[in-house]
């Protein structure tokens, strides 16, 4: 029954966890690109603004020099390629391993074995998303969900004092430099990088790999990057009018860039984006999505999906939701920890699990707009 319970978690789990890449060029600096209609004038007019954006390398594998890696991991075998949604860096296969291989190869071609040879890279696959969503909120609830089925096969003598199930279950630290570790590397706001070995014959450290992707998070340029997402045009009204930078920035802190338009409710600039964001220092970005009708619909959709995933894990923060005050009607919180506030048949969706604020933060943010919504013309 347990194992039912994981496998539904791990069935439900890809569909909240989304992220999206932009594409740019080799260059590491940053370039002047116009958004049009995303700042927002302390006298309350929407105008056209210049937006500095981060450029991508040409491919997954330039983000950080190929010397630079050899000479953190050891020496490449191939140069390394473009693979899996990253960069695949290829090692030398150390002596006593290639003299294993060649055993159990010899082993296999002795007893006429006719099994295929499922021997994998010796390498590892460096990943750099940008514009991601963290999941994390739902991670946490899962393992909060999985540590209690540990905790009732235990006797009561041996049980650990309970813990929250709303701890992260992978924190990061300020010595770490993530917000979250995983993976050898981990999130720092709206970025993840990421090195994961193709086999688990990998030799080279994790404290390597590890060094390896705070190096390359240290390369990003601390900006938006350009969405590629353009293929629906932007009819409602600008979504930057809900709140101005200098009301973001009391909660925030200082914006590395005037509030922009972006795509698919995340940080990525899309001229004609449904979503407003709001950068700040180290790739936070608090992500603003106004619904100007069926604001009633959008918030039934997060609590819908919120059922469904109660029947797995319990959400009691989600649950006591609607008892939060203020000058709305209704209130949400979604499993991957979007805030969704409506008033009348308008609501507002406000991501802030990737912001430098947290949730209280995202709700002073968020009375402003309400009203401001509830007021506006789209």
């Amino acid at each position: 029954m347990r194992a039912f319970h994981v496998a539904m978690i791990a069935c439900l789990f890809p569909a909240l966890f989304a992220c999206a890449k932009g594409e740019g060029s080799n260059e590491q600096a940053t370039r002047e690109v116009k958004v049009q209609g995303t700042a927002v004038s302390d006298r309350g007019g929407g105008a056209a603004s210049q937006v500095p954006l981060g450029t991508r390398p040409s491919d997954e594998c330039g983000w950080i020099p190929a010397a630079e890696v050899e000479a953190l991991v050891g020496p490449l075998a191939e140069p390394p390629r473009p693979e899996m949604g990253g960069c695949m860096y290829t090692l030398q296969v150390p002596a006593e391993l290639a003299a294993k291989r060649a055993k159990i190869a010899e082993f296999q071609k002795r007893i006429g074995s006719t099994l295929p040879n499922d021997q994998k890279p010796y390498a590892f696959v460096l990943q750099v998303d940008l514009g991601v969503k963290t999941g994390e909120r739902a991670e946490r609830l899962a393992m909060g969900k999985m540590a209690s089925w540990l905790e009732d096969a235990r006797p009561d003598s041996t049980r650990p004092a309970q813990q929250s199930p709303t701890q992260p279950a992978s924190g990061g630290t300020q010595s770490s430099g993530w917000d979250a570790v995983r993976f050898n590397g981990g999130r720092l706001g709206s970025i993840d990088v990421t090195a994961i070995p193709e086999t688990s014959e990998l030799r080279v450290p994790s404290e390597k790999l590890r060094e390896l992707t705070a190096r390359v998070r240290d390369r990003i340029p601390d900006l938006p990057f350009p969405s590629r997402d353009n293929v629906y045009q932007q009819t409602e009204a600008d979504p930057c009018t809900l709140l101005t930078g200098e009301e973001a920035e009391s909660v925030l802190g200082k914006l590395v860039v005037a509030p922009y338009r972006s795509a698919s409710d995340g940080p990525l600039a899309l001229s004609n984006g449904r979503s407003c964001a709001y950068f700040t220092a180290r790739h936070h970005a608090l992500i603003v999505r106004p619904y100007w009708s069926d604001g009633k619909f959008d918030l039934a959709a997060t609590r819908g999906v919120g059922g469904l995933m109660s029947r797995v894990v319990s959400d009691s923060e989600a649950q006591s939701a609607d008892t939060i005050e203020g000058p709305w009607d209704e209130t949400a919180i979604s499993v991957d920890g979007r805030l969704v506030l409506r008033k009348g048949d308008r609501a507002v969706e406000i991501e802030y699990e990737t912001s430098s604020t947290d949730k209280a933060g995202a709700l002073r943010l968020g009375k402003i707009m309400v009203e401001r919504l509830a007021q506006a013309r789209p």
